[in-house]
């Protein structure tokens, strides 16, 4: 029996369409919504990636190491040139150190020297001022004074009338009056010219000698320089008068005082560098006085007054360990509980 060729089409439709949907989910992977919604979606190409090549990640490997020696050098030079720079800041610090210290010597030789020549003007004012007023040897007398008792007559001077000449033998003495002149003894006969003379002037009375100055006392002397320094607060002229008061009494008890006194103007003063070389003089020349130990413990504060701790903290221990019973090492040992 022959068929009609639009039946046979009508009833293979149904397969066909299966069979393209079927080609359809082939072609664009596990999801349909390209063939249903949007039409046919061809997959992107592949991409190739660096590790899909072992030669590349060497490279890229070794780069990298490279880098990293390239760092590690580059550190290493900047710390040699950094420990250089650091090594000539130190050079330069250790060298201004070294330039203070010398010139704060200087400084303190300086006014030592100054100091001795204040100290050798003032002894060359008392000299003068003690020459002041005496009569040089050998000078004229005034002109009318009687000469001294027993002294010689000037040459050329003439005698009085009636003076037994120099040299000659002593006159007799002549006989008293009433009594009758000695047997075989002439009467000495009488110069005509004597009823004439005048009558010689008696000689003025020899003044009395002037008292002895008084002797200079030395605790009056030091006390009236404390006085001037204590009381009116003039520091030079202390401070002079108590330069003077060495000069004449080195060895007097009160002579260790006296400096220590000079040392203590100049630290009222503020002028702390004079005063460490005066409470110093006090340690060389008068070691053993009763002043050596509070002069030790101002020397240190004056070092603490210019911030040199330092040399404060030495002086101070230096005093503990000297006059371990003085008041000047208790208040030493307090000091150095306050500087810690």
């Amino acid at each position: 029996m022959r068929m009609n060729g639009t039946s046979i089409l009508a009833r293979s439709a149904p397969w066909a369409a299966a069979a393209l949907v079927a080609a359809g989910c082939a072609g664009a992977g596990p999801s349909s919504e390209g063939v249903l919604g949007r039409g046919f979606d061809p997959a992107p190409p592949a991409v190739s990636s660096p590790s899909a090549s072992p030669g590349g990640v060497g490279e890229v490997r070794q780069s990298v190491l490279g880098l990293r020696r390239g760092l590690s050098n580059q550190e290493e030079r900047i710390e040699e040139s950094r420990k250089a720079i650091q090594g000539l800041v130190d050079g330069i610090e250790r060298n201004s150190r070294n330039t203070e210290a010398a010139l704060k010597k200087l400084g303190l030789q300086f006014e030592e020297v100054r100091g001795r020549i204040e100290s050798l003007e003032n002894e060359v004012t008392l000299l003068r001022q003690g020459r002041t007023g005496a009569p040089a040897p050998g000078a004229p007398a005034a002109p009318g004074a009687p000469p001294a008792p027993g002294s010689p007559p000037a040459a050329g001077a003439e005698a009085p009338a009636g003076a037994p000449a120099p040299g000659a033998p002593p006159a007799a003495a002549p006989p008293a009056a009433g009594s009758p002149p000695a047997a075989g003894t002439p009467a000495p006969p009488v110069p005509p010219q004597a009823a004439s003379l005048p009558r010689l002037p008696e000689a003025p009375a020899v003044p009395p000698a002037a008292p002895a100055p008084k002797p200079p006392d030395p605790e009056e002397e030091f006390n009236q320089s404390l006085k001037v320094i204590q009381e009116e607060k003039s520091y030079p002229r202390g401070r002079a008068l108590l330069s003077a008061f060495i000069a004449k009494f080195p060895a007097h008890e009160l002579a260790d005082d006296a400096q220590y006194w000079i040392g203590q103007t100049y630290f009222e003063e503020r002028n702390y560098e004079r005063a460490i070389l005066a409470f110093n003089k006090v340690q060389v020349d008068y070691a053993n006085g009763d002043k050596a130990p509070e002069a030790l413990l101002q020397e240190g504060m004056s070092f603490l007054s210019l911030g040199d701790k330092a040399s404060a903290r030495e002086l101070l221990m230096r005093l503990q360990q000297k006059y371990p019973n003085s008041e000047a090492a208790r208040t030493a040992e307090e000091r150095l509980k306050s500087m810690q």
